[in-house]
């Protein structure tokens, strides 16, 4: 099977099976038999890499849909709607698009909107949008909105028991940030593995559940796919794991333009101050490959390379085809300047430089930037 988080094709040798289990948790049959014969067995088990416990069973027909009676609960309603003030208080978020992906008949979107906070919500049963008409409710499931849904919109989300019916995790969470502003912050709450694990309440489990998540797991979860976990805390007399979390910030990687930029008049600065010796550099390691292989100037100017490891020696290093001699060799060439690019071990090549009467000048390629020392 594949793990519906990290995607690890895996064999399931360690599982637990539940034998004739009902085959649904909704749409209840109005024949007997037919209900008598709405059975499967579950097959439990636990990702090898990133352990998030699964069921290794097909999804139920209706695993698209959200379907739940937390309307009827006063005591519900009226956490949640102190939950959703709290939040929307802390991040500043009331002037702010957002959206909750499986909104069923709306319970959640008519709160917010109680607390003048109209947002989006996202429902494939187009039954559940007869009680929503006031709302706005997009028709569909998350996978197959890629066309619809808006990318980069919603600054605030919300997903409230429902990513344990998703078949593919990874697919869903995908599409999640694409609709997604950058930082955008939401609520994500599962079923309370913790808790089911402390007492092992093989009850618990059911075919509509693919996955059980325990705090470290969810935390994992999120984590690799794309999500900065604020905090999770047990709710709802401990059944249920709530996580605040924020859309993973890109890494900037324009400051590798810069050091680039700052390498380069190193570079330049070498070249002038060269004179007519010969140009050695110490390293033949991936620092110094990458060194020379980034600037044909220094490529030009350099003559050799040393390096003190035999199956190195004697042969041509990629890209510059610079040949790479012994350290034994060195003593035997002209007078030369030297570029020490062997990483952590430049302070130690350092001292055996000072001691060879052939070199001139040394330089050394530290944290990017080559200086004369």
């Amino acid at each position: 099977m594949k793990c519906r988080a990290c995607g690890l094709e895996f064999n399931p040798l360690n599982f637990f099976q539940l034998s004739h289990m009902p085959s649904i948790s909704q749409g209840f049959s109005f024949e007997l038999n037919e209900a008598l014969y709405q059975s499967v067995d579950l097959k439990i088990c636990d990702c090898p890499a990133c352990g998030l416990v699964q069921l290794d069973n097909q999804p139920v027909s209706y695993f698209k849909k959200v379907i739940r009676a937390t309307s009827v609960s006063p005591e519900m309603v009226a956490y949640r709607k102190c939950q959703l003030e709290s939040f929307l208080t802390k991040y500043n978020l009331w002037c702010s698009p957002g959206i909750e992906v499986g909104c069923g008949t709306g319970d959640y979107l008519s709160i917010l909107s109680s607390l003048n906070h109209k947002i989006e919500g996202l429902e494939e049963d187009s039954y559940s949008h007869d009680y929503a008409k006031e709302m706005i409710v997009n028709n569909g499931y998350l996978l197959e909105k890629q066309n619809a849904l808006e990318s980069n919109k919603y600054q605030h989300f919300y997903i409230f028991s429902f990513i344990e019916h998703w078949s593919s995790l990874q697919k869903s969470f995908t599409e999640l940030r694409r609709i997604l502003r950058k930082g955008a912050v939401g609520i994500i709450e599962v079923p309370n593995f913790d808790m089911i694990l402390k007492s092992a309440q093989v009850n618990e489990f059911v075919i509509d559940h693919l996955t059980y998540f325990t705090n470290e797991t969810l935390k994992r979860v999120l984590e690799i796919n794309g999500f900065d976990v604020i905090h999770i805390k047990s709710i709802w007399h401990e059944y249920i794991l709530s996580a605040e979390v924020k859309l993973r910030d890109p890494l900037d990687l324009s400051i590798f333009s810069n050091s680039l930029t700052s390498f380069e008049i190193s570079v330049d600065d070498l070249l002038r101050s060269h004179d007519r010796r010969l140009l050695v550099f110490w390293g033949a390691g991936h620092q110094a490959l990458a060194t020379l292989a980034l600037s044909s100037g220094l490529q030009n100017a350099v003559n050799y390379i040393v390096d003190s490891a035999p199956h190195k020696q004697n042969k041509f290093a990629p890209c510059s085809g610079k040949k790479i001699i012994s350290p034994e060799a060195l003593e035997d060439l002209e007078e030369c300047n030297m570029v020490l690019a062997a990483g952590s071990y430049n302070s130690e090549l350092q001292q055996k430089c000072s001691q060879l009467k052939n070199i001139h000048n040394i330089y050394i390629l530290d944290h990017g930037i080559i200086k004369r020392i």
